[in-house]
């Protein structure tokens, strides 16, 4: 039979550290991010789970067991988050320094580009949109409209056990992250089309853009401020992640006439833009279609 069909599966995991069983599911540390102090954010169902802290959800039962029993000892030490973006800003100067940085070492190393190519992104885009690798790390600038620096997202590559914090940015110091907009390709394909495509992660506006599209995306997940979409009086058309569509619709509403929302037909194991884009290319062109 298979895994998350049934309540029997949730056995599985009353004996993990940190379980609590209730009627129809059980909470857990997630896996994958850190909190302080440590709760239980994790909501496992028989059918599904999703953490109520970092988004991260599915429908894959043996998938969250392996990230659990992975994980688990890294959450009970407690270790304290440590931004590299602190560092990287100390040690080369500024965001637009670390940028240049991170372009040069991946323009060098293109050994390094296997993840973004994995991930349906060509070379010669990779180039095109300046993307970098420093540390462990892809960086991604942001540009605005007079094509200077407005910010930039790091993004963990393969290889990191624990994989909390996947995209960071530099702190409220250097940008305002819930006014930020990721534009690939820059704002001028945005200012052309007649409507523009909001995505929830970088990876996914970027999987839209290379469909010919005018694509861009929040930095900060489903938590943009509304006011960052002020100056686009064009249609904006919100393709959320699987399970994001009541804060897509909530967006939706703020925008007034602007918003609105396209639902992807998404599978147990094509959970965001991207992953249609790398795995059903089809079936994301028809959402675009409408």
């Amino acid at each position: 039979m298979q895994r998350g069909m049934n309540m029997d599966t949730l056995d599985d995991f009353i004996d993990l550290p940190s379980a609590q069983k209730f009627e129809n599911y059980v909470t857990l540390v997630c896996p994958w991010h850190e909190s302080y102090p440590v709760r239980n954010s994790l909501f496992v169902y028989r059918d599904y789970f999703i953490c109520r802290s970092c988004g991260k959800q599915g429908k894959d039962h043996d998938y969250l067991l392996h990230a659990l029993n992975a994980g688990s000892t890294i959450h009970f030490e407690q270790k304290k988050f440590h931004n590299p973006w602190n560092d990287w800003i100390k040690q080369y100067g500024s965001t637009l320094q670390v940028c240049q940085e991170a372009y040069r070492s991946l323009k060098n190393f293109p050994q390094q580009m296997y993840y973004l190519i994995n991930r349906g992104i060509p070379e010669p885009e990779i180039r095109t949109l300046k993307l970098g690798y420093l540390s462990g790390y892809y960086i991604i600038p942001m540009f605005g409209f007079g094509g200077g620096l407005s910010g930039a997202v790091a993004r963990k590559g393969d290889g990191f056990l624990d994989k909390e914090n996947k995209y960071l940015t530099p702190n409220k110091t250097y940008q305002d992250n819930h006014r930020l907009l990721y534009v690939p390709g820059g704002w001028e394909r945005l200012e052309q089309a007649e409507s523009v495509f909001l995505t929830f992660g970088i990876l996914s506006a970027v999987s839209v853009y290379l469909l010919g599209v005018a694509a861009m995306s929040t930095v900060s997940g489903t938590t943009i401020d509304p006011s960052a979409l002020d100056s686009i009086r064009k249609p904006i058309y919100i393709i959320p992640d699987f399970r994001e569509e009541d804060k897509a619709h909530k967006l939706a509403d703020k925008l007034g006439w602007r918003g609105q929302v396209l639902i992807p037909e998404y599978t147990d194991n094509l959970l965001d833009p991207n992953d249609l884009f790398v795995n059903d290319k089809a079936r994301l062109e028809r959402c675009l279609n409408g």
